[in-house]
């Protein structure tokens, strides 16, 4: 029973495409980054912290990415998505990685300059540390999955999910490290996840300048 449920049979009675059921799954997250982007900057208000709000900010980049890509997918079904567009498309993804990979800095150098960790029990750790990983793994096995599937609007959506896990892995370290009294839980995860952030900001600036190319090449 858990495998058919795994492999999405409970819904193939009503969705035929194997594209169509991923892009239903990704609206759960689309969802999800919507509550937890609305929660995030209401409690930044509240208490007055800036590191909340940016990751409110995260949160509400991802959630709009999503719906516009999501947007993209529908055309792209709906045999309204022509070839001309696909470049559009991918400067449009591009640009969001920029956005997203400066978000993750910025949540990240907060944290290399916060003096003041934050400590977790054994337990809240633990709880941490196993949705991160869950979190991660899963996001790589969706990408690894929606490369068959040819649609490029699913492929980027996916690879947001390996973007939420990156920061899944960061908030992991971080706890982990607090939990042991780490005196460099801060800087080492600091550090760590602005090198993340970097990378992902060059993946930006690398397909805008292969965008470039293509346009000059047309």
């Amino acid at each position: 029973m858990a495998k058919k449920v795994f492999k999405f049979d409970f819904l193939s009675k009503y969705v035929k495409e194997s594209a169509d059921r991923h892009a239903l799954f990704s609206v759960g997250n689309t969802i999800e980054s919507l509550v937890i982007s609305i929660i995030k900057i209401v409690l930044a208000i509240i208490i007055s912290s800036t590191w909340v709000l940016v990751f409110g900010i995260y949160y509400g980049i991802m959630f709009i990415t999503r719906v516009i890509f999501l947007h993209v997918y529908t055309k792209e079904r709906l045999h309204k998505y022509t070839e001309k567009q696909d470049l559009r498309y991918l400067l449009m993804g591009a640009i969001t990685y920029i956005v997203l990979g400066i978000s993750f800095v910025l949540i990240c150098l907060y944290l290399y300059l916060n003096i003041n960790p934050q400590v977790y029990s054994k337990n809240v750790m633990l709880a941490i540390a196993t949705l991160g990983f869950i979190k991660i793994i899963s996001s790589i096995v969706g990408l690894t999955k929606s490369r068959k599937l040819h649609s490029p609007a699913i492929t980027f959506i996916k690879s947001l999910n390996v973007i939420d896990g990156l920061m899944a892995i960061i908030v992991t370290q971080y706890a982990i490290l607090s939990t042991e009294s780490s005196h460099n839980a801060s800087e080492s995860t600091g550090l760590f996840g602005m090198g993340l952030g970097s990378v992902i900001i060059l993946i930006g600036l690398i397909l805008i300048i292969y965008v470039h190319k293509q346009k000059k090449a047309s």
